[in-house]
């Protein structure tokens, strides 16, 4: 998708300080940078939750991104479900048998929630 719309470079746990605070998305979408890591808030944050990580723990998290300016935070509960945050919206929550779109963030993209979870 970002080779053929170049909103970004993907990233895969890069560091961010957001308003002092440190942040490594599992997977983001972020303008380059010469500095070694990022303090401008990336424009998608993924998250992908692991057995040592509380579902309210990476629920709050997401909502840290969007206070600090990220345009779409995603959580994915592995063999569960994904939960889509975009600034000023409710969670969406999304699982089998749904697709998960980009909106106006990442426009034309879309992906089968199966082949995510």
């Amino acid at each position: 998708y970002v080779r053929d719309n170049p909103i970004g470079i993907v990233y895969s746990e890069v560091l961010h300080v957001l308003g002092g605070k440190k942040y490594i998305p599992d997977v983001s979408i972020s303008m380059a940078t010469a500095e070694d890591y990022f303090t401008e808030p990336p424009l998608v944050a993924v998250e992908i939750r692991s057995d040592s990580q509380s579902k309210a723990a990476q629920r709050k998290k997401a909502l840290e991104y969007l206070q600090h300016g990220v345009k779409l935070s995603i959580l994915i509960f592995p063999g569960e479900n994904i939960e889509v945050y975009f600034a000023g919206r409710d969670v969406k929550v999304l699982t089998y048998g749904d697709t998960l779109n980009g909106e106006e963030i990442l426009p034309n993209f879309s992906i089968a929630v199966d082949d995510i979870l």
